[in-house]
């Protein structure tokens, strides 16, 4: 292994560690990502990964200045009208439903989704291609070693790397957070989201659909035509622990059946076309999102439920900030790893982060209740928002990532 310092070590290689990577590395920093687990072969392969995101009109600039969007665009859909129904009458139907038009706020389109396997292999690739960044899989991160002017990781082939700045893209159960005693607020919901892909009768029209009944909102986001499958979705799926397990081990036909009864046939009839994967809802935020010479992005930082697209968008806000800051060192010579420059992070991150990830549970509450006054009060607000144009747009540019409050 290459020994020698680097700038920036980002530890994580999913979505969010490999884009920070790229984008770290485009700016000329040398940079090393580290990822705990062999998944190149996955990059390869877009049965190992089924799940997509959708990067909304912030992230699809961000790919942009990494230089892969050319490369993700051809296999992605964009994302005309965003749908929030309510279907918590007595039947299940859709009894109230409000559309947000990207025409709305003067824009083609919200963004697009992009199959995670697309994405991820278009950032490997373009990492590879930068002389400046090095990828490592198959390594943990097991100690840390702090100096004044760099931090030293201990990995688990014994072997160790130093850079200037550690960027923790770990996910959830962060190790490097873990290392650095940075404490997190944490709840576990008691639910799970099931993602799969359909196929269904009518086309989408570029339309994503969140509809709210109890358990959590199930979403059917749009995915590009296939060979064989002309219209297709990306389906996230919350519910209560026990439902998602039936669920997921029920049959093909059971499950098909199940899910179209469950978005209230908006699209017909829907077909499981894909395996099922199944991942517990928390929702977390650390109570700072920095340490010596450490930042802390993507879920390392924050977890939400995937309402709204704020997931991994969010986590791509982090990122911009980040960059933005290390642009500015890197154009006046400051320390890239300073407190000065990572507090600057913190304190952005803080004032954004804290009112969302608490809006986003709130509103995860509010849409898995099965209490009935809970439900038409949710009803209530649909139907207001559908009338109020002002609160419509406030809520449109707030989830491109404008302040949540």
């Amino acid at each position: 292994m290459d020994k020698s310092g680097y700038d920036i070590i980002v530890v994580g290689g999913g979505v969010a560690g490999l884009t920070a990577t790229a984008a770290l590395g485009v700016l000329g920093f040398k940079v090393l990502c580290l990822e705990s687990t062999e998944f190149r072969s996955q990059t390869k392969n877009s049965a190992q990964d089924i799940r997509s995101t959708a990067f909304l009109r912030g992230s699809v600039d961000l790919l942009k200045e990494i230089g892969i969007w050319e490369s993700v665009v051809g296999e992605s859909h964009e994302l005309k009208t965003m749908c929030i129904a309510d279907c918590g009458g007595v039947d299940g139907a859709i009894r109230q439903q409000i559309n947000f038009n990207s025409s709305e706020v003067s824009l083609p389109d919200f963004g697009y989704n992009v199959p995670n396997a697309v994405a991820k292999r278009a950032l490997v690739d373009r990492i590879d291609s930068l002389k400046n960044c090095k990828l490592l899989f198959g390594l943990e991160v097991i100690n840390a070693v702090t100096q004044i002017d760099k931090v030293f990781l201990i990995l688990s082939d014994n072997n160790f790397v130093s850079a200037k700045l550690v960027v923790a893209a770990d996910g959830s159960r962060s190790k490097v957070r873990e290392l650095t005693g940075v404490k997190t607020f944490t709840n576990e919901n008691n639910q799970y989201a099931i993602a799969c892909v359909v196929s269904h009768e009518k086309p989408h029209d570029g339309t994503s659909v969140e509809l709210l009944k109890s358990g959590g909102p199930c979403t059917l986001v749009p995915m590009k035509s296939v060979k064989g499958k002309k219209n297709r979705s990306a389906v996230v799926w919350m519910e209560t622990k026990k439902l998602a397990y039936q669920l997921v081990s029920s049959s093909v036909e059971r499950f098909s059946s199940e899910i179209s009864k469950r978005t209230d046939y908006v699209f017909g009839e829907c077909t499981l076309i894909s395996q099922r994967s199944l991942y517990p809802i928390t929702t977390q935020i650390a109570r700072k999102f920095y340490a010596h010479r450490t930042a802390l992005i993507a879920e390392a930082a924050h977890v939400m439920p995937p309402i709204g697209a704020q997931g991994l968008n969010t986590s791509l806000e982090d990122i911009i900030i980040l960059k933005d800051l290390l642009t500015h060192a890197l154009a006046t010579g400051a320390d890239i790893g300073s407190d000065s420059l990572l507090k600057k992070y913190n304190r952005n991150r803080q004032k954004t982060l804290i009112p969302r990830v608490t809006g986003i549970h709130l509103l995860n509450n509010a849409s898995k209740s099965n209490f009935q006054p809970v439900k038409d009060l949710r009803m209530n607000a649909l139907k207001w928002l559908d009338n109020s144009k002002t609160a419509r747009q406030f809520l449109i540019k707030t989830g491109l990532g404008k302040p949540f409050f």
